[in-house]
């Protein structure tokens, strides 16, 4: 089985009754203006099936010690 190769999805944020932060209606990403999410944001819905994910979460939400 051959992979498909990654096409970038853009995120639709709207805004949520009750919420502070905005919502993308196309994956439910809630933009809180942290690192993760704003590397979420660049990448598109479809950010999780990107090959450096993991990575790049592991780094950004690793506990400073």
């Amino acid at each position: 089985m051959t992979r498909e190769p990654f096409k970038h999805v853009g995120h639709r944020f709207k805004p949520v009754k009750g919420l502070p932060w905005p919502v993308c209606i196309g994956c439910g990403l809630v933009r809180l203006r942290n690192p993760i999410t704003e590397w979420c944001v660049r990448h598109g819905c479809n950010h999780e099936d990107r090959p450096e994910y993991k990575s790049v979460l592991k780094q950004t939400t690793s506990e400073k010690r």
